[in-house]
């Protein structure tokens, strides 16, 4: 009996379970959500991906994905009228564009292990989060099988739990002020100026002192109208066509598996959303820079936003720039190379470093960005208090899965009832973006939200460990937690500034990420992989007060080091340590 390949995703599974009967045909693969235990037993196979790859996975899809994008920013199809060159391509290499390309690779990572289960006579895909849909039907293609995509549930999150919610989110954010506008501005360049400030969140962090030092802001782009851009997206949609055509032309030799089909998608997206925008300030981006003539410029790391516009034009026209690391690492390879950098922690030094960024022109700043350690709360004959900072999947990574909430819920369920005298408390991840089937669905919103609870109830939690509304704050845990749980997150930063010992939850600890290189070549990455571990460890912990004492100390010391709480500021570095013709 020829058997149907499901691909399970959380979006579409009441769809699929009320239209699919024969379950013993079916070789499941469990994307983003667990399959109930009656459709378990009747399933000729469940297959559930790695909560976390091996490291040397992870290092192969994103040596994979930068090659892939690499290629992408070739131009063997240039266009008069039209900005198609690679420096301009590169300073609009966003994170969303690798959120496009790298779900397609791990599609193709899964679809190696899952096809061992076949032959199969048909497919069947139900949307959820992380899951790419072109991907499977690539896959699909290849195995020469007929697919079939579902739709989403209808009225999901039902409405009953949604009205909830809404009540939950009123009760935690009312009394609540809202976060502060950037108020801070420098002041504007006028010509004979020399120091242009192009990145308005580079500008809050300059303040005051940026302003003594001579730092102006640039001039604010007119925003594009439709008139302007209408024919531009023509144009790019047009030059699209032809760049692919070429592509597939170069590279007909192909397997039917080849991840370059991820590309078509990323250039239409392109062309579309993102060129004819950037090409437009691009233009303004030059005017400016003539007319005002500055030494200098400082601008963001943060991939593929429109003040790039500023360094692809100061670059034709010679004038330096600076760049200073905010939540973005630099990547000279993919998105731009500054003349000089300014980082302010031990992750972007050593991003920079192997990226290719000569030593001798970068200088440490002091961070911006240590959180506050929250006052401690005494407690009186209080239980010990384990807190989670659950994560949400971006498909930035190759590593974790979209899965990884389901599994730690499940080793956190097992571990409180093996503890039945501690409480825990598992903090769902704020609710973002709406997901969007161009980003397979990625984020956390209330749909994800929705199924992890779902989740969480179907494993028959004890009475003392609960799940938490995503609008309360994980710094107002940090006074009472006795320990932080984290799933590659920057809440064990958080953890370790309110002298927390913060556990990674995970199958594994070979990430080669930066971050979490540095923490464990600093000792402060203890690993819990199951919940027998996890129960160990938080034994050790509470026990053992020379042991948590430790941990706490090296944790501190790690702070120092990766965090550089002290030092130069930015507007004094850029003065003081920015040397004349950097380039020389």
């Amino acid at each position: 009996m020829n058997r149907i390949l499901v691909i399970y995703g959380a979006f579409g599974r009441r769809r699929l379970e009320r239209s699919f009967k024969d379950w013993s045909r079916a070789v499941i693969y469990e994307n983003d959500a667990r399959v109930p235990e009656s459709i378990r037993r009747q399933a000729a196979a469940v297959i559930s991906p790695e909560a976390t790859y091996p490291g040397e996975t992870v290092a192969r899809l994103n040596q994979q994905l930068e090659d892939l994008l690499d290629a992408f920013l070739d131009d063997p199809a240039p266009m008069p009228g039209l900005e198609t060159g690679r420096v301009f391509r590169s300073a609009c290499m966003s994170m969303e564009g690798m959120r496009i390309v790298m779900p397609w690779l791990r599609a193709l990572e899964e679809a190696r292990r899952v096809v061992a289960s076949g032959p199969f006579s048909g497919m069947i895909i139900s949307p959820g989060c992380g899951l790419c849909v072109p991907a499977w039907e690539q896959v699909a293609l290849s195995l020469g099988i007929p697919v079939r995509v579902l739709d989403l549930d209808a009225s999901e999150p039902p409405l009953p739990w949604m009205l909830r919610r809404r009540i939950q989110r009123w009760h935690h954010m009312r009394g609540r002020k809202p976060p502060k506008s950037r108020a801070f501005k420098l002041p504007e360049f006028q010509p004979g100026d020399e120091l242009m400030c192009v990145d308005g969140r580079v500008e809050v962090i300059l303040g005051e002192a940026g302003a003594a030092a001579g730092w102006k802001r640039a001039p604010a782009f007119t925003p594009a109208e439709d008139e302007a851009l209408k024919p531009l997206q023509e144009g790019y949609l047009g030059w699209w066509k032809q760049w692919w055509l070429r592509w597939q032309q170069a590279h007909a030799a192909e397997g039917p598996l080849s991840p370059h089909h991820a590309l078509k998608r990323l250039g239409e997206w392109s062309a579309r959303e993102v060129y004819p925008r950037s090409h437009l300030a691009l233009q303004q981006a030059r005017e400016h820079l003539k007319r005002l003539k500055p030494g200098r410029i400082l601008v963001g790391t943060m991939h593929g936003k429109v003040e790039l516009m500023w360094v692809v034009a100061a670059r034709e026209l010679g004038i330096e720039v600076g760049a200073y690391t905010l939540d973005d690492a630099i990547y000279p390879r993919l998105c731009f190379q500054p003349d000089f950098l300014f980082f302010d922690d031990q992750r972007q030094q050593v991003f920079a470093i192997e990226r290719g960024i000569p030593e001798n022109r970068m200088v440490p700043v002091r961070t911006h960005r240590l959180p506050a350690a929250a006052p401690r709360t005494p407690g009186v004959c209080r239980r010990p208090l384990v807190v989670i900072a659950d994560t949400s999947y971006h498909g930035v990574n190759a590593s974790p899965s979209p899965i990884i909430s389901f599994w730690a819920l499940e080793v956190v369920v097992e571990a409180a009832r093996l503890l039945p005298g501690w409480d825990f408390a598992f903090k769902f991840h704020p609710i973002k973006e709406r997901p969007k089937p161009l980003f397979n669905f990625d984020g956390c919103h209330h749909p994800h939200i929705y199924e992890r609870e779902r989740h969480f109830r179907s494993l028959r939690p004890p009475a003392n460990v609960r799940v938490t509304a995503p609008e309360e704050r994980f710094s107002d845990f940090m006074g009472v937690a006795d320990v932080v749980l984290h799933i590659y997150s920057y809440a064990a930063i958080e953890a370790m500034a309110a002298s927390i010992p913060a556990v990674l939850l995970a199958t594994r600890n070979d990430d080669p990420n930066v971050a979490w290189r540095c923490m464990r070549d600093a000792g402060v990455l203890p690993v819990a992989a199951d919940a027998a571990e996890l129960v160990q460890t938080l034994r050790t912990l509470h026990e053992d007060g020379t042991q948590r004492k430790q941990v706490i100390e090296a944790q501190k010391r790690f702070l120092k080091v990766f965090h550089r709480p002290e030092g130069t500021t930015l507007a004094e570095a850029t003065l003081a340590q920015w040397p004349s013709q950097a380039l020389s």
